[in-house]
């Protein structure tokens, strides 16, 4: 780990025995994960990355972009995705100078310049020098990009890299990440990196052939994207959103001050259950209203989050820092994918419905900034229309002055502010009455009685358990909905599917956020990015034999509605 980031590096290799080994060795020791993706190699470039540690995956089909898009789909969800080349032409240890900058929270993505670098002569051929600055000409008429070079190194958070929505399997990745970088909005900057000769022969430039296929790639990528831009832009849909602020609730490390009165597996229970009645409302919520929806959670892991809540939203790590610093990072973000009405809640208030949100969502027509605020004196809701940090920094955090404090810097400011109502928040030995009038009025049933009748009661806290199965395990929402009588059926939706990477997205999507659905793809063997697509959005895949029967009976077999 760096600075308590999680960094992951892949490599693309093609017959580099005689480099790889140089390349793993040299990558700095804070590396949490090194990912080496053989293309098809004859040699013996799977033993010897192997022999230095790294993990090998194997990607059959040839192309640079098929074999970035396997090692992703190899990750373990790190915070950072550094791309390093096999042929030792980079140098592995300046990697700091690519991740620092994401780890300061300036920068999404960081290139790394071998034309702002040091080149030994003859690194750069003629034809890669001239195909770099054609390619960033025409980025820069086109987009305004200020890039100087298409160089492989580089680092991305992982999150802007699943934003991405990657689909060039061949010469074409590197430009097509630095286009869908420009249009999506990612904050991107250029650091000078060294650069020696290869290696061994390089496959692009180091052949006539390769030159110009390589070159056509580049060109139709650009000039297709380009034609692309003048019909529609690439702007999340739906425009508002709501980020869910919570924990994992893992014995001993959530709701500790509650921790005396209740116990640690109790408390923990109890952040468990006020999470899922939050979803719930937020299930109602955008059942009759247009959001796109996230949870920002601390502790745990996305594989725990997707485990114990279950499929639908996307589940992001809050970051570091205090608070104030985290939800900052959350509107920044979302503001920077194009949202225009955005509200952060906390988990912790049981009586907060679908209602409240919609009343948030209208007051931001009128004001800058609308507040829920909290009897203890600080707020469970904040939504703004635009981004302003001043409201983040310096803040009180944890005492009775937080409201106060928020309400005055936004005044200073020149900020408009509405309120919706004021609600209870659940931190006190004396606030667990109002947890189980909650339950009362949602469950028809006491506290003891809802955990007494829950199918996951103690399992799904076991957080080594859930860690060490091979497979997801069934413990989700929709198996607690299922098995829960005082909850609405659950109803299973089977979609069998196979090279539906184009439309599969759109396809889930309508249905992610309905409540009491669960979504099952069953896929017969595909050769493009269909189950990567279902697997980024937090939907189960299941495989079968080829044959759309074969898929359903398969999808019927597991479905739990």
């Amino acid at each position: 780990m760096r600075n308590g980031a999680n960094i992951a590096v892949i490599i693309p290799a093609l017959n580099e025995e005689l480099s790889i080994g140089d390349v793993v060795r040299a990558i700095p020791s804070w590396v949490d994960d090194i990912v080496v993706v053989d293309n098809g190699s004859t040699d013996r470039t799977v033993e010897v990355a192997q022999a230095g540690g790294a993990r090998v995956a194997h990607e059959p089909r040839r192309g640079y972009g098929s074999a970035c898009l396997t090692g992703m789909a190899f990750l373990k969800e790190p915070n950072i995705v550094v791309f390093l080349d096999g042929d030792f032409s980079d140098f592995p240890e300046e990697m700091h100078l690519l991740v620092d900058p994401i780890l300061e929270d300036r920068i999404d993505m960081v290139i790394g310049s071998r034309v702002l670098g040091s080149r030994q002569p003859g690194a750069l051929t003629p034809q890669a020098r001239f195909g770099n600055w054609l390619a960033c000409t025409l980025m820069r008429l086109f987009w305004g990009a200020q890039y100087t070079d298409l160089g492989p190194f580089r680092a991305i958070s992982y999150d802007a890299l699943m934003s991405l929505n990657m689909q060039d399997r061949d010469y074409g990745w590197t430009v097509e990440m630095q286009i869908k970088a420009i249009r999506r909005g990612l904050r991107l900057e250029e650091v000078p990196v060294s650069y020696r000769r290869r290696i061994g022969k390089s496959k692009v430039s180091g052949t006539v052939r390769g030159t110009f296929f390589a070159g056509k790639k580049i060109l139709g990528t650009i000039f297709r994207s380009a034609i692309q831009s003048t019909i529609t832009t690439v702007k999340p849909i739906p425009w508002q959103g709501i980020i869910l602020f919570t924990r994992y609730p893992e014995p001993g490390k959530t709701k500790t001050r509650l921790i005396p009165a209740l116990g640690p597996e109790r408390a923990a229970r109890l952040q468990y259950r006020m999470t899922e009645h939050a979803l719930r409302q937020l299930g109602e919520f955008v059942q009759q209203n247009t959001a796109n929806v996230e949870i920002r959670f601390d502790g745990g892991s996305r594989s725990l989050m997707k485990t114990t809540f279950g499929i639908g939203p996307k589940y992001l790590a809050q970051g570091v820092g205090d608070l104030g610093r985290r939800m900052a990072r959350a509107f920044a973000e979302a503001f920077r994918f194009g949202m225009k009405r955005v509200v952060i809640v906390g988990s912790d208030c049981p009586h907060i419905t679908s209602r409240i949100f919609e009343k948030a969502f209208h007051s931001l027509l009128t004001s800058d900034v609308v507040l829920g605020p909290a009897t203890d004196g600080g707020y469970y809701l904040i939504g703004l229309k635009r981004f302003a940090p001043q409201l983040f920094a310096d803040i009180p955090w944890g005492t009775d002055q937080v409201l106060e404090v928020t309400k005055k810097r936004a005044y200073d400011t020149g900020l408009s502010i509405a309120l919706v109502d004021e609600l209870n928040d659940i931190d006190r030995s004396e606030d667990i009455e109002v947890w189980e009038k909650v339950v009362r009025e949602n469950y028809g049933c006491s506290w003891d009685e809802l955990e007494a009748g829950s199918p996951v009661n103690g399992a799904l806290l076991d957080k080594n358990a859930i860690e060490q199965k091979s497979t997801p395990m069934n413990l989700s929402q929709t198996s607690i909905d299922k098995m829960d009588s005082t909850k609405p059926a659950l109803i299973s939706v089977i979609i069998p599917t196979i090279n539906e990477e184009t439309y599969i997205p759109a396809t889930l999507l309508r249905a992610l956020y309905i409540p009491n659905v669960e979504l099952v793809v069953v896929d017969g063997g595909s050769s493009d990015r269909t189950t990567n697509c279902a697997m980024n959005l937090g939907v189960q895949v299941y495989t079968s034999a080829k044959g759309r029967a074969t898929q359903m009976n398969e999808g019927a077999r597991v479905a739990q509605g």
